[in-house]
């Protein structure tokens, strides 16, 4: 199976090296270091499940430079979505299938604005993995879950062909005929799981991809970087004193 996946950090990084190591023809659209560390050394993912390298020069910098697949997976930041959606909608892929592996609710939306909605399958996938260095991803645990759907009847063949690849591959996936509550379910976790860690600074966002700090999330498809405040600073956004005006000095400091 051709697959390309756009975006080749911690999830596209890691699903498509296992595919390709299964023997499919995956080419990553990666950017920056690592682009430049794939197309010389290959992606090597590092995993308790068995390290995998792919072949040097299986990554392109553009979707334009993608000569045609069977399947576009975008594995982006969801920032990056709209941008990613312009470029599929006006290269050789327009029309091919595509499923987003993002988290949230309203990436196939954003894709459905440039793309055909009969070309959007739908899909969640769960895994911890992350950027270790350019031109290496490190998986965390055992966990490498795909979940994914046809949303259309002239999908299912390629949601099929899909599931057929995953298993070769050795990765965990199946197909949900409500693939839509499937995502809806993971946001609900993530909502949840993101309410139990401490606020970011205000500059956290796409800008902090380049901090030396990084956090990455403990499980489905969650990996992030961000700079995280030292505890004094954190501390001094709390306040001194309630709205009545009573000290809070005995409050404890946010948990570091």
């Amino acid at each position: 199976m051709r697959i390309a996946i756009v975006g080749a950090g911690g999830v596209g990084g890691y699903f498509g090296a296992r595919l390709a190591a299964a023997g499919h023809e995956v080419t990553f659209v990666a950017r920056g270091r690592h682009l430049e560390a794939v197309r010389r050394s290959g992606l090597l993912v590092r995993s308790p499940l068995g390290d995998v390298r792919t072949s040097p020069g299986s990554v392109v910098e553009s979707v334009a430079d993608v000569d045609g697949a069977d399947l576009v997976v975008v594995a982006v930041k969801l920032w990056d979505t709209e941008d990613v959606a312009r470029q599929l909608g006006a290269s050789k892929l327009a029309g091919t299938p595509v499923l987003s592996l993002q988290n949230g609710v309203q990436k196939d939306t954003v894709l459905a604005r440039h793309l055909p909605a009969d070309s959007l399958l739908g899909g969640a996938c769960f895994i911890s993995a992350f950027i270790e260095e350019p031109g290496v991803v490190r998986h965390n645990g055992t966990l490498q879950r795909m979940v994914f759907g046809a949303r259309h009847p002239g999908r299912e063949p390629v949601a099929r062909q899909f599931l057929q690849a995953c298993t070769e591959a050795g990765i965990d996936a199946e197909i949900s005929e409500d693939v839509d509550r499937v995502i809806w379910e993971k946001y609900v976790f993530l909502v949840g799981h993101s309410a139990t860690r401490p606020p970011p600074p205000p500059s956290a966002g796409p800008s902090a991809s380049s901090a030396p700090t990084s956090g990455r999330g403990p499980c489905c498809g969650t990996s992030w970087r961000r700079p995280w405040p030292s505890r004094a600073r954190r501390a001094s956004r709390w306040p001194k004193t309630s709205p009545s005006g009573s000290s809070l000095s005995a409050t404890p400091s946010p948990p570091t």
